[in-house]
């Protein structure tokens, strides 16, 4: 194997295939990422592919010259701070001798040598079989991942709920995350409705490389679901990963369709008045309680044993409907909802202050839907406003 390529494009394909292999692997050779020059009918192109047996991402990048094709791999972590070095450096050969791999410099006399493993050792990647696939967006899955990762359950012993539900069904692919305290249900249309419901259970932590690997382009994406895999595939990237075994929770019987108040308000207004009464809150659970009526919204947190002192906020409700009402929340559980929230105003719709709450941005792009159930806390028996 003998290639030119450029030493950005390089770095960039070696990081993404990189991120998914696991320095722990208990064997060597998942320790490692695969390299192969391949010449085409279009050009040549360089494959970087890694995997951790449950993961996998191939990167395709495109290459000056090819003069040997091959293929080989090289250890994962070693590589890539080698070739971050030299990402200024405008060409990069690598070159195959035996056993190691030359890096060089093509305008410079640097040269580095890497050992190497041959490329028939590296695992087979899987192939999707009869999977059900639609096409969106980069930018709007990007979209429908930040908007849900951040709800997943972060211990392991929360089972499937670490993990991120892909549901395509109809004309709607949905994405719901719950750690069981609060869920987050985001979906939106696609043009080609899908014959048979089908959906994936995949851990948060690869829908944040997902999120990663993807542009915020408006370039398609194709997401093809099969029985035991999920692939993510645009004209350059492809990711494979296993689907978690187990049953999600049925998110659409916790949704509530009736409400008795309803607050509409600012959002920055709203995140920013959180945020600063929560600094009085308990560090490991922020606590804070809100009074609402209709003509104000009083926000206010302390944690007297740890002696943070008091902070009280007062917001004015651009729209309030029903009775009067103390509720508490996790101040965290709010605030990540918030921060991602684009529209200028939240609704925010209630019954009992130790029941679902559903939060939602009051203005969606057509074909989009976003639902936030949040469950409230157990209120103080006396606070003071």
């Amino acid at each position: 194997m003998k290639v030119v390529c450029n030493s950005s494009m390089l770095v960039d394909g070696v990081r993404a295939a990189a991120r998914v292999v696991s320095q722990r692997a208990t064997l060597p050779i998942l320790q490692n990422i695969k390299i192969e020059a391949v010449l085409g009918e279009e050009g040549g192109k360089m494959l970087i592919t890694g995997t951790d047996m449950n993961t996998c991402v191939k990167k395709a990048i495109p290459v000056e010259e090819i003069e040997v094709e091959g293929a080989t791999t090289v250890p994962a972590k070693l590589f890539l701070e080698l070739v971050e070095q030299f990402r200024e450096a405008k060409r990069i050969s690598l070159e195959l001798r035996g056993n190691l791999l030359f890096l060089r410099d093509e305008d410079s006399e640097s040269e580095h040598s890497l050992p190497t493993v041959p490329a028939d050792e590296f695992p087979l990647i899987p192939e999707l079989a009869k999977p059900q696939v639609c096409e969106i967006s980069q930018s709007m899955l990007r979209k429908m991942i930040r908007r849900s990762a951040f709800a997943a359950a972060t211990e392991e012993s929360a089972g499937v709920c670490t993990g991120i539900l892909v549901e395509i069904e109809g004309d709607k692919l949905t994405l719901v995350a719950t750690d069981t305290h609060r869920m987050s249900v985001v979906r939106t249309s696609i043009p080609t409705p899908m014959q048979e419901r089908v959906e994936a259970i995949i851990p948060a932590t690869v829908m944040r490389e997902i999120h990663r690997l993807l542009s915020d382009a408006d370039e398609p994406v194709k997401l093809a679901i099969d029985v035991t895999h999920m692939q993510i595939e645009t004209g350059d990237m492809q990711c494979i990963t296993l689907k978690m075994q187990g049953q999600f929770p049925n998110y659409k019987r916790v949704i509530p369709t009736q409400f008795a108040r309803r607050l509409v308000i600012d959002t920055k207004e709203f995140i920013t008045k959180i945020k600063r009464v929560a600094l009085h809150a308990n560090e490991d659970i922020p606590q804070i309680v809100m009074r609402i009526s209709k003509d104000k919204l009083i926000i206010v947190a302390e944690d007297p044993e740890a002696g943070r002192g008091k902070g009280k906020e007062v917001l004015l409700p651009i729209e309030y409907e029903g009775e009067p009402i103390i509720i508490a929340f996790n101040a965290d559980f709010m605030a990540e909802f918030l921060s991602n929230v684009e529209s200028p105003t939240t609704l925010v719709e209630m019954n009992e202050n130790r029941q679902p709450v559903v939060m939602r941005p009051t203005l969606a792009s057509e074909g989009e839907e976003w639902i936030y159930i949040a469950m409230p806390m157990q209120p103080p028996e006396e606070t003071e406003f």
